[in-house]
This record gives structure tokens, sequence and C-alpha cells, in this order.
């Protein structure tokens, strides 16, 4: 804890009093005073790329209305496409393909983020990744208005592969996000992760608006999709903003220099004097238990929603009733889920309990969440062979919002403390680190989706 607390005042002192090196003299000379964040504009510019950072993959887990239109059995009646009775193999598994293959993607290249985090520049990281993101949503939109129910294998097989590359492209554009983010004080990491629950809530209530409108699911979708489009073009110039206001720059390039200056026990942690192993294996020893608890936190998660929570059906669910056949899923499980998760982010900086100092309690309290595994199981989901204890709606709506609270809590707390465990030099790599095990709780809780889908 000694150890821990020094690394701490190191931080502190590195933040609140940079040094910059003469190297005429040999000698550290005081740098200029820290800016002011005026009207808190670099705040919610990290608050807009948190937002784009989830909102693909939560663009295309709650257009499932759209999808299942798309991947319906067309010798049905359209009217039926999401009664779960006539639902085809494709629309069964479509979301958790897409959970799968999206996570996967999304640690792969986290993965390749984190081996080049010192080689390519985060500038260069960032812009391609969002101009990726752009182009294949882009490509999505279209595919709307293009018919496809004459193939509608190869569209499910497009939809996978296009949303792979999406997150993909997330992947890298969120860990360089975390990454430069954790050079800047706590309530900034607080903001990207509001952020990605703003985002997903923003996606949720689109999804309702989209069937409020008059028009068909369709045209619903295009408004939606190119929506998403339009906000991560939006993403793109907030990021070139950062670039341009003095608090920002004195953050990304003051901070530049602690590389050069930050020691870790007996020697520097500068990346230029450490190789990879050795650079990221200080920085876990530092921060393994945070690196746990959120992987634990999002593998409860996605193990769970959408995948099962999105087949749960009201107990008074009626063929075509407005209700319970058109917007209790959206309601209760995409916008409650969501409000839940953005109500729980911003009070972690408000509320930090466990705190810094308990984080074994912080951890055990993550690892308790399984818990909701079973319980929302056993709602009345369909199709299912599991007996149903609880049908009443009540608990499906308890249950779902606890999820997204208890997600939003924990995954920020552990998201804030972890950059304050290293030296500023380090700050970077356990940003990335600790964005590669939130998407290993990603990729992990989706193929328990899997599973869980074929118990039911």
């Amino acid at each position: 804890m000694a150890e821990c607390m020094a690394d701490i005042h190191e931080r502190e002192a590195l933040l609140s009093c940079s040094i910059n090196r003469d190297e005429s003299k040999h000698k550290y000379v005081p740098k200029r005073q820290i800016p002011v964040d005026r009207c808190f504009a670099v705040y919610f510019i990290f608050l807009f790329l948190g937002i784009a950072s989830l909102l693909p993959w939560n663009f295309f887990i709650t257009a499932k209305t759209y999808f299942q239109y798309k991947l319906r059995n067309t010798t049905a009646p359209d009217v039926s496409y999401n009664n779960p009775a006539s639902m085809t193999e494709l629309q069964l598994l479509l979301l958790s393909y897409l959970e799968i293959a999206s996570t996967v993607s999304n640690l792969i290249c986290l993965c390749f983020t984190a081996m080049f985090v010192r080689y390519i520049s985060l500038k260069k990281r960032v812009v391609l990744s969002l101009s990726v993101i752009i182009l294949l949503f882009a490509v999505t939109t279209i595919l709307v208005d293009i018919n496809s129910d004459e193939w509608q294998t190869a569209f499910f097989g497009v939809t996978i592969a296009s949303a792979a590359a999406i997150n993909g492209a997330t992947a890298v554009m969120t860990g360089s996000v975390f990454g430069l983010v954790c050079r800047f004080p706590p309530m900034y990491t607080q903001s990207v992760m509001t952020g990605q629950a703003v985002g997903g809530t923003f996606a949720a209530l689109a999804s309702i608006f989209s069937l409020l409108g008059s028009g068909t699911v369709s045209e619903s979708a295009f408004g939606y999709f190119m929506t998403a489009t339009t906000v991560c073009a939006i993403a793109l110039v907030a990021y070139a903003l950062l670039y341009y206001l003095d608090f920002s720059k004195y953050y990304i390039t003051e901070t530049d220099d602690s590389h050069l200056n930050a020691h870790h026990n007996d020697g520097p942690v500068s990346t230029e004097h450490l190789g990879h192993i050795e650079f990221y294996t200080a920085i876990i020893k530092k921060i393994w238990r945070q690196g746990i608890g959120v992987c634990a936190v999002f593998t409860v998660t996605l193990s769970v929603f959408p995948a099962v929570c999105s087949t749960i059906r009201s107990e008074n669910y009626q063929q075509g009733d407005p209700w319970s056949d058109k917007y209790f899923i959206p309601v209760i499980c995409y916008l409650f889920f969501n409000l839940g998760d953005w109500i729980g982010r911003p009070i972690s900086g408000w509320i930090q309990q466990p705190s810094y100092r308990h984080q074994n309690v912080l951890l055990l309290l993550c690892l308790f969440r399984v818990i909701l595994v079973p319980l929302l199981m056993f709602c009345d989901a369909e199709p299912r062979t599991l007996p149903v204890w609880f049908r009443n709606d009540a608990f499906p709506i308890a249950l779902i919002i606890i999820l997204g609270l208890t997600n939003g809590y924990f995954g920020t707390l552990n998201m804030m403390y972890a950059p304050q465990r290293v030296p500023l030099g380090q700050a970077e790599g356990a940003g990335v680190l600790m964005s590669l095990m939130l998407t290993l709780g990603l990729a992990l809780g989706s193929g328990f989706s899997a599973l869980l889908i074929k118990l039911l």
C-alpha cells in the first residue's frame, strides 16, 4: 500500500507541477501553469468520444426489429416477422452471432492496439478508425433499401462481417481514447464512460422513435443508421478540436515528457527503455484487480444483455398489441438497461464506494454480479425449455435496471481507479490495458450468451 500511495503522490506531483529537462544544463525547470478547461469543453469532447465509441455496437443490437424483418420467413405474412413462434433460425441466432463476431474482432484489434501503441501515433489511430466506421456505416445504410429476400443467408453474413469490422475499428478508437484520457485527471475518464452510456440510451431512444414513426421498418432503419453515421462524423471533428484547446494540448503534449521523467522502483518506465513485456508487466502488477473487476462486470452483462434480455416477453403478451408486442422489448430491455447504465456511471464520480483503498471489496462486488444471470434466465424468455419462476413484468424490469446500474457504476469505478495506481508515464499503457480487459469481458460474455440462449 505504501508503494501505491507513493505512486499516487508521484502522479499528483507530475500533474500539478510537471517538469521539463533542459538538455544544455542537465537540470529540471518548471513548466507553465496548467490551463483551465473553459466551459468544460474538453470534458464534453471526451463525453462525445465516449458516445461514439459504443454507438456503433448499440445501434446494431437495438436495430433488432429491422434485422428480424430482413431475416423473416418470407413465406409467412409480414406482420408475423417478430412472432417468436414463427422465427427463422437466422433471426434466433443473429444477436448471439453479432456479439461473438463483434467482440472477438474487438478483442483482436485491441490487442494490436496495445502492441503498436508506441509505434503508431494516437492521432493516426483515432482518425483512421473513425474513418473506417463512417464508411462501413454508410454501406450499412445503403443496404437498408436493397431487397435481400432472395439472399438472406448472404445478407446475414454481410451483416456479421460488417459488424465485426466496425467493432474492430471501434476497438482501436476506444483503446486509443482511453489511453489518451488516462493522461488527464480522473473525471475525464468518467466522462468517456458516461458518454458510452449516453450513446446506448441515445440508440435505444432512436429505435423507439423509429417505431413510433409512420414509415416502414426499412424507412425507419435508414434514418436510424444515417444518424449513427452522422454522429461518428461529428466525433471525428470533436477529436480534432482537442489539438486546438489549451487545456487538452497541455495534457497531450506536456505529459509526453513525463515518459522521460517518470520512474518505477529503481529505473525509468520510459517506453524507449522498456520492451513490451517489461512495460506492461510493471503496469499489470499495480492494476490487476481493476482489470479483473472490469472484465467480470462486462462478462456478466454481455452474457445476458441483449441476447437473453431481448427474448423476455410481457406476461400479457398478445400478437399485434402495441405495448406487449411492439414496445416492450425496446423499452424494457434496451432503454431501461441503458438508462440504468447512464445513471450508474456519473454517480461513480460523486460517490466512490468501495473507495480507492478497498480494491479487494470492489473486486468481490464485481464478481457477485453473476447472481443476475440465473435470475434473468428464469424470467419468461422465449423460446424456452427451462421453468419460469418470474412471470410478473416487475421482475425483469427491476433486474434489467439493476444490471444496468451496477454495470455503469462498478465498471466506471474500475476504469477511474486503475490509472491512479500508476505513474503518469504508464498512464496511457494502463488505459489501453483496461480497455483490453473490458473488451475481453465483452468477448467472454458474448460467448456465454450463445450458450445461455441454447439452455433456454
